[in-house]
């Protein structure tokens, strides 16, 4: 997971690539520091768990808020 102030256009086309170029499936997962924040005073709040996993963090691509609420309900619901 590679924490960022923002995230450019062209950032899913560089994690994608560096996947690649690492010939492992080590995933590289893209989030700005404020969706990163907001994960952790927010998910108690949007899940019935009462631990945290982090394959809520476990792709490779960008986490933004959308796709974190979709990976929190999936890996926390």
């Amino acid at each position: 997971m590679v924490v960022v102030p923002q995230i450019g256009s062209r950032a899913k086309i560089s994690a994608i690539k560096l996947k690649n170029a690492s010939e492992t499936d080590t995933d590289v997962a893209l989030i700005t520091a404020e969706d990163l924040k907001w994960v952790a005073e927010n998910w108690k709040n949007l899940t019935k768990s009462e631990g945290f996993s982090l394959q809520v963090f476990n792709m490779t691509g960008i986490l933004d808020r959308r796709t974190l609420k979709e990976r929190l309900e999936v890996f926390l619901g």
